[in-house]
C-alpha cells in the first residue's frame, strides 16, 4: 500500500494519475483516460481530505493547513504562507513578515542600534509565531478568510494575470537594438 500524497492533499500534484503515491477522493482523472487510484470509490468529489470543511475550488483543507504549520512546520517562518492551489491571497506574507535570514542580519549589523535592532527581529519573530498560532486555533476562520479574498480586489489572482498579459504589466515589449554588421567589420584593420 503506498504512501499518502502530500501534494495531492494540498491541492498541487503534477504527476496525476501517474503518481505513485495514493490520492484519496480522486474522482476522475485530469489527463484523460480512467482512474487508477483506489480510492476513487470512497469519493465524496472533495478532493484531498475526507474530514475537512468540504469542497472548495482552490482545494484548501484544514488538514493540510494543519499538516504545514504544525507537523511539517518550516524551519524558517519568516515567509510568505498561503495554502491551496491558487487562492486569491495569502494567510501571511508581505513586508516586514517576509524577509529573509540575510536580511533580518543585515539589518541588525548595519544599526546604529544593534540591540534594538535584535529587539525587533525578536518582536517580528513573536509576531509570526502568533499569526502562526492564531491561524491554528481557527483553521476554519482561515479557510473562509481565504475563500472569500476572490471578492477583495485586487486580489493575488487579479496582479497575476495583469502581469501575464502579453509583454508584461505594460502591455509593452522591450527589444534591444543589435548592432549593425558595419560595426564588427568596421574595427578590423
Amino acid at each position: 500500500m503506498a504512501p499518502l500524497c502530500k501534494f495531492y492533499q494540498q491541492g498541487n500534484c503534477r504527476n496525476g494519475a501517474n503518481c505513485r503515491f495514493e490520492h484519496p477522493g480522486a474522482s476522475s482523472n485530469p489527463f484523460g483516460g480512467t482512474n487508477s487510484n483506489r480510492f476513487g470509490a470512497l469519493s465524496s468529489g472533495g478532493g484531498g481530505g475526507g474530514s475537512s470543511n468540504g469542497p472548495n475550488k482552490y482545494k484548501i483543507t484544514k488538514e493540510s493547513i494543519r499538516t504545514d504549520l504544525a507537523d511539517e512546520r518550516p524551519t524558517w517562518i519568516m515567509s510568505a504562507y498561503g495554502p491551496g492551489k491558487d487562492a486569491p491571497d495569502q494567510l501571511f506574507g508581505g513586508y516586514p513578515r517576509e524577509q529573509s535570514f540575510e536580511e533580518l542580519r543585515l539589518h541588525v549589523q548595519s544599526s546604529a542600534n544593534p540591540q534594538q535592532a535584535l529587539q525587533e527581529v525578536n518582536a517580528l519573530y513573536q509576531q509570526a509565531e502568533q499569526q502562526i498560532s492564531t491561524t491554528l486555533s481557527n483553521v476554519d476562520q482561515a479557510i473562509q478568510f481565504l475563500v472569500e479574498s476572490e471578492n477583495r480586489h485586487p486580489n493575488r489572482n487579479d496582479i497575476c494575470a495583469q502581469n501575464s498579459q502579453q509583454g508584461g504589466a505594460t502591455g509593452t515589449l522591450c527589444r534591444r537594438r543589435k548592432p549593425s554588421r558595419r560595426l564588427w567589420l568596421g574595427t578590423r584593420s
